[in-house]
């Protein structure tokens, strides 16, 4: 048989496709879904992929889509990352540590992550940072600052394309995993910038996680805008 495939929605973009939706009159569950990745969870597992992460991030995954509902974000979702890190160059701390004007502790996680700086993708790393007290730390600092850090820091150091905040747990074992909570709000989902949240709150949802799944050790909050991260990890 001879045919031809016809995709006539393919070329748009997802804040295109839910405007079509609407015009249809499609219900909301459909129209303002999460946006889900067309490889599936392989875009939100850092490092190699298993059916074990699979099934652990699936199930976090709900947890956190439901609990940050609250903040209306465009897209949210959670990550899942191997809980093996390596120090940070010496300049992310120091520009964390002037921004919170205390000590900063700067850790890259070991396995590499997708970002955007010259209007390219490029292949990079994400750092963590924690400062003690993490979720009154942060929420002290003004959410303007907390977008200039993140952008001072993937703009000063090459490596470096993503930034984190650790809320609870201890990323320094092994073994087991991290989970990293990302929002963002957009319009085109070209550019994108974190959404505000509560980070008491979200250190709460970190606790109910690691509560519930004890191969998590840490979670933290991913602060990047889009460039230059992705919004998904890979």
């Amino acid at each position: 048989m001879t045919l031809n495939l016809l995709e006539p929605i393919s070329s748009l973009f997802k804040y295109q496709v839910r405007k079509l939706a609407r015009k249809l009159g499609l219900p909301s569950e459909i129209s303002e879904r999460q946006p889900f990745p067309g490889p599936g969870f392989g875009c939100r597992i850092a490092g190699e992929i298993t059916r074990g992460k699979a099934e652990v991030l699936r199930e976090v995954n709900v947890v956190v889509e439901s609990e940050l509902r609250r903040y209306q974000p465009s897209q949210h979702f959670a990550i899942l990352v191997n809980n093996r890190l390596e120090k940070a160059p010496t300049e992310a701390e120091r520009i964390a540590s002037r921004y919170l004007n205390r000590r900063v502790e700067a850790r890259l996680l070991e396995d590499e992550c997708i970002g955007v700086k010259g209007d390219e993708r490029l292949i990079g790393k994400m750092v963590i940072l924690s400062g003690g007290g993490e979720a009154a730390t942060w929420s002290r600092l003004p959410w303007l600052d907390v977008l200039r850090l993140q952008n001072e820091i993937t703009g000063t150091v090459k490596e470096i394309c993503r930034v984190s905040v650790l809320l609870t747990g201890n990323p320094r074992e092994d073994s087991g995993y991290g989970v990293i909570i990302r929002a963002v709000d957009t319009v085109d989902f070209m550019t994108a910038v974190p959404s505000k949240v509560d980070f008491k709150h979200i250190e709460e949802v970190g606790e109910t996680v690691m509560e519930g799944y004890r191969e998590v050790k840490f979670v933290g909050y991913e602060i990047t805008t889009k460039p230059a991260a992705t919004i998904e990890l890979i």
